[in-house]
């Protein structure tokens, strides 16, 4: 790799870092080209040549923040044993990692995206990240892939509304009666298995 390059590769790094900031911290109402260009040091014409637009930009912060989110859940569960209290353990850590970052989770449940590529990036998220647990929980306790596929389906919705009510409407309006509701549900949509 040339110095070109690896000065091109430095300056987006510098956009997708300063993208992420705005996202993470502001939301993404206050995420404009020029917002981004002077968070990173530069003109807003600037940030042209390395994205097309700031919605190819978007789509870069996504991948970032799916894989944060992940190494984030990895950290939270990594020496639980796989099986339910596993996939338990990560469903939890995915919707805590939202309500740290209210940002984040309005960029991917909030706000339409014309990426389809991030569209489905998204919601295969939580799916991906419980996959090893799901296949454990296959190939040892003896449930249908049908029964799991139908749970995974019900669990990808019902942790959607949660955070969904919680982060826009505060309901339950403590984060104590959040965490209850949140486990009751949890454990409920697991007992199913």
């Amino acid at each position: 790799m040339n110095n070109k390059d690896i000065q091109e590769q430095r300056v987006r790094g510098y956009f997708v870092q300063a993208a992420n900031e705005i996202l993470r911290g502001e939301g993404i109402s206050n995420l404009s080209v020029r917002n981004v260009a002077e968070k990173a040091g530069y003109s807003y014409a600037t940030l042209y040549n390395y994205f097309k637009n700031i919605n190819e930009l978007l789509s870069v912060c996504i991948i970032d923040f799916i894989q944060e989110g992940r190494k984030f859940i990895v950290g939270e569960t990594k020496n639980i044993p796989h099986g339910k209290e596993r996939l338990k353990a990560i469903i939890s850590s995915y919707i805590k990692f939202f309500i740290q970052y209210p940002g984040i989770f309005e960029l991917f449940f909030i706000t339409p995206l014309k990426n389809s590529n991030s569209a489905k990036a998204i919601i295969s998220f939580l799916e991906e990240t419980c996959s090893d647990d799901w296949d454990y929980i296959i190939q040892n306790e003896e449930f249908s892939k049908d029964t799991i596929e139908t749970n995974k389906e019900s669990i990808k919705y019902i942790i959607t509304g949660i955070l969904v009510l919680y982060n826009n409407r505060r309901y339950p309006t403590d984060y104590a009666k959040f965490q209850k509701t949140l486990d009751s549900q949890i454990e409920n949509m697991l007992s199913k298995l």
